[in-house]
């Protein structure tokens, strides 16, 4: 489809979903048609109306993704009505493997009386039942379930619930942008606008676009960072850079903060600020928190700084885990768009394009990041990476501050930190009470990472964060320690 992007997409759905072939997802192959047209409009970066039908072909939906300005990102979540399966709302329900025994554990132990005994089984009544599942726990045939809705069931703020027909809809004002609906979902239904044909169109245009890529993103493809540089290069790419060169000034400036607000007592504790979704909770839910959010910029924002101080006419192009940083993206002046490692994957297979099997030799043109960034996207490692800089951000300290005492309150620092991954249903609760009592918080730096295990778990990856954490820590051994790079303020 090369060049013939306007020419072909409306044929699309209908070579996917052929005339005669039985309807695999959907009740009808015209069903499975019209999700197929919601989700190629959200893949040329328009926002989807929930339950409007599309009112002009994809045709024209292109044409407009091929002449829209730079910065066309609206961030938004949104469901599609067509493909969203209702999933039924219940809590805990019995299944047909009740003996109906004598014992009734589970309604001896349910709190709120919501079991019966109706036709010689359990019962349980929906609007009595708190979903505390103890009758699952105590049923001795395994025969209660808890019903999920994969989408509800891991929004960690809540911010999706049904409407009067049984959809999923999301509520703009509460999401977080995290992303953990849209690979929960087991239809496609949530979707995201994406942003890979503004970036191939100024691709194909000759600009000078620089793919910034994320430490998780690298060790995706089984590829060396050489082989993946030739791969990003033949992709059209003027230039890869590491977004870990970036993660060094986050932590250089976040562990000045510490030492300038923290170990003087200026205030009790900050929240690191590198996790988009985190910083846009604590915004909208956990408002309390927003005095003591990190001021330093996240590793994308100071990669597209370093890129842009360099090359000023360079597009900057973040290729990482993330959903939210496409958020981030929208409000930073450095960065221009941003693309999730899938969607790589998905450009490479276009292009014919394997990783693993590009030249092995190397020519970057910076210089390497530290090992204690690359491995920024592993959870609990943002607050080791600040720790390792907390030398080099003593002396800068001392330079701005001459107050009597400083010294001796830097070198008593205690950082205590406090480690949430994920931001769940859990986690969150416990950060709402933590909103309204402050000075119960047990420690001075909150490292809240949305998604489990850090960056590396994205919902835009491709394997498995279990899988990856091994790969990134392999890939630090080969950077210099953070204390042994002279300038970490450059590329």
């Amino acid at each position: 489809m090369r060049g013939k992007l306007v020419e072909q997409i409306d044929s699309i759905p209908s070579e996917i979903y052929k005339d005669g072939d039985k309807p695999e997802y959907f009740d009808t192959i015209e069903h499975e048609r019209a999700v197929a047209r919601k989700q190629l409009q959200s893949i040329l970066g328009q926002i989807i109306h929930s339950s409007r039908p599309m009112t002009k072909p994809l045709s024209e939906c292109a044409k407009e993704a091929l002449s829209r300005p730079t910065k066309p990102y609206t961030p938004q979540v949104t469901v599609i009505n067509e493909a969203c399966h209702r999933c039924a709302v219940l809590k805990c329900y019995v299944t047909d493997a009740c003996e109906g025994c004598f014992a009734r554990p589970c309604q001896t132990n349910c709190p709120k009386k919501a079991i019966s005994r109706v036709n010689g089984k359990a019962h349980i009544d929906q609007s009595l039942c708190i979903a505390c599942q103890l009758c699952v726990i105590n049923c001795p045939y395994g025969a209660i379930m808890k019903r999920r809705v994969p989408c509800m069931d891991f929004c960690p703020v809540d911010a999706i619930s049904k409407d009067s027909k049984g959809h999923s809809t999301i509520d703009p004002e509460k999401c977080i942008h995290c992303g953990r609906c849209t690979i929960r979902c087991a239809f496609g239904a949530i979707v995201m606008p994406s942003q890979i044909v503004d970036v191939f169109r100024k691709i194909r245009q000759g600009r000078n676009v620089i793919a910034m890529l994320a430490p998780a993103t690298m060790v995706q493809f089984g590829a060396s960072v050489g082989q993946l540089r030739q791969a990003v290069l033949k992709l059209g790419f003027k230039e890869m850079v590491e977004v870990a060169l970036g993660a060094d000034n986050t932590s250089y400036n976040e562990a000045q903060e510490f030492l300038a607000e923290i170990a003087t007592e200026k205030q009790p504790l900050m929240t690191t600020s590198c996790c988009p979704a985190w910083v846009r909770a604590i915004k909208i839910h956990i408002t309390n928190l927003i005095p003591y959010i990190s001021t330093a910029g996240s590793p994308m924002k100071y990669a597209g700084d370093l890129v842009k101080k360099r090359s000023p006419d360079s597009i900057t192009v973040f290729i990482g885990p993330c959903t939210a940083k496409r958020t981030e993206g929208a409000g930073l002046d450095n960065i221009d768009h941003v693309l999730t490692a899938e969607e790589l994957l998905c450009a490479f297979d276009a292009a014919d394009i394997d990783p693993s099997k590009q030249p092995k030799e190397d020519n970057p043109t910076t210089r390497l990041p530290s090992s204690e960034s690359t491995t920024y996207c592993i959870g609990q490692n943002v607050t080791a990476a600040v720790v390792s800089a907390i030398p080099k951000a003593t002396v800068i300290v001392q330079q701005k501050d001459s107050s009597i005492g400083i010294g001796e309150q830097l070198a008593n620092a205690q950082l205590t930190p406090v480690f949430i991954s994920p931001l769940d249903k859990k986690s969150f609760k416990q950060l709402k009470i933590w909103n309204e009592k402050i000075d119960q918080i047990p420690g001075n730096l909150i490292e809240c990472m949305c998604c489990e295990g850090g960056c590396i778990s994205g919902p835009g990856n491709i394997l498995s964060g279990s899988v990856l954490q091994a790969k990134a820590r392999n890939l630090a051994k080969e950077r210099p320690q953070f204390n042994d790079i002279e300038d970490v303020a450059t590329l």
